[in-house]
């Protein structure tokens, strides 16, 4: 397609992207909205009269009040209860600005252009595909996800791999990589929880990132409880202060990536089996087993309730996906 070229975009594309200016730029009119979004798709050639029906099918035209416009929907934001910036950084400070903008980091002093704020750890790390694939197939570490020389004599491998029958492909760059691994590594090895596997094809298969990046937070949760009680609520605090939008709000209106596909209702469904085998509940009395070594302290009943109800599990991936 020449640069100069003008396309009509599908129904779906342009609701979401109508829906995404209204979201933004709630208070203009039709044609003011109309203008934002030839301007924000030059190659896009849509007509007002099109705009104008978009908008009032999905209830977005000031004054009308159909069941879609009652009833929308932001993600919720919520502040994490005691959370202390000022250990990290005097410069920023959270606020909260209300239902639709959320909440976000402030100056709180100047900040000169390219000073570092402060620096930490990703909580956890759900690479792209192509790292993901170096990860399984022990080319990348499996905790920093940095490709491997294969030679070097500091790589290590999963330990649980040489006393089991299941073979685990996850390598480290070193011992400290390994170390830091037993955060969320344990309950997602194909060797100590023969119970994921079925997760870790489905990841693999369908590259759905939100599923990935929920399972590496869920591993992290449920063994950090393992460890203390202290860690367990920090580290679950994280997780219930992001942004959350379940993914039956996400689906109704329209917040995927436009012209990105999306997992559907089936795919919940199958997912949250193979995530409960996994996590909560192995078929066989072996695999069982193998996550009661694994899981030797109870779930908080709290955590277990938000983690695995199929409500919650959507709720977890919409998390993921925003």
């Amino acid at each position: 397609m020449s640069p100069h070229t003008k396309f009509s975009p599908s129904e779906d594309d342009l609701r979401a992207a109508l829906v995404a200016l209204k979201t933004r730029y709630p208070s203009l009119g039709i044609v003011k909205t109309h203008s934002i979004l030839l301007a924000s798709y030059p190659d896009w050639t849509v007509s007002e009269k099109r705009t104008r029906k978009v908008l009032q099918s999905e209830g977005l035209i000031l004054g009308t009040h159909s069941p879609q416009a009652a009833d929308f929907v932001y993600p919720s934001s919520r502040l994490i209860p005691d959370l202390d910036i000022s250990k990290w950084s005097s410069k920023v400070k959270v606020r909260y600005y209300d239902k639709r903008k959320g909440k976000g980091l402030v100056a709180a002093e100047d900040i000169e252009e390219g000073e570092t704020i402060w620096k930490e750890d990703p909580f956890v790390l759900a690479p792209e595909w192509e790292i993901y694939d170096l990860q399984v197939s022990s080319a990348a570490c499996g905790y920093c996800s940095t490709p491997l020389d294969m030679s070097s004599p500091l790589t290590q491998p999963c330990p649980a791999s040489s006393s089991s029958q299941v073979h685990c492909p996850i390598r480290f760059c070193n011992r400290l990589c390994l170390s830091r691994s037993a955060k969320h590594h344990p309950l997602l090895c194909s060797s100590q929880n023969p119970g994921c596997i079925p997760l870790l094809q489905t990841i693999k298969e369908t590259q759905w990132m939100a599923l990935h990046a929920f399972s590496q937070c869920t591993s992290r949760i449920l063994l950090s409880g393992q460890r203390s009680v202290e860690e367990e609520d920090r580290d679950w605090k994280v997780v219930a202060g992001l942004a959350e939008l379940g993914l039956e709000e996400r689906y109704k209106y329209g917040f995927s990536a436009s012209g990105a596909p999306e997992p559907d209702r089936e795919s919940w469904k199958k997912a949250h089996a193979v995530f409960l085998q996994a996590f909560r509940s192995p078929k066989n009395p072996a695999d069982q087993k193998n996550l009661a070594k694994i899981l030797k302290k109870p779930i908080n009943p709290v955590i277990e309730k938000a983690l695995f109800d199929y409500e919650g599990f959507l709720k977890g991936l919409g998390k993921m996906s925003l």
